[in-house]
């Protein structure tokens, strides 16, 4: 399992959000994970922030996304 299928996993299991590149996520991701793109980050890749799919996302946690859009 590479570093990224971990931090994937704590992701489903609610244990936390990350930033990646897009070419981490395959399709099984996608049926588990939300991908909100982050423009403006690079222009060469497409970041993400990966959340829980069904996860409520709070106040603090929409700040922080609110700020990457920044």
């Amino acid at each position: 399992m590479t570093h990224f299928e971990h931090i994937k996993s704590y992701v489903a299991m609610g244990m936390g959000v990350s930033v990646m590149d897009v070419y981490t996520l395959n399709q099984y991701d996608c049926q588990r994970l939300n991908m909100h793109q982050l423009r403006d980050l690079d222009e060469i890749r497409t970041y993400g922030l990966i959340t829980h799919k069904n996860d409520y996302l709070g106040q603090t946690m929409l700040a922080f996304r609110r700020s990457l859009y920044r």
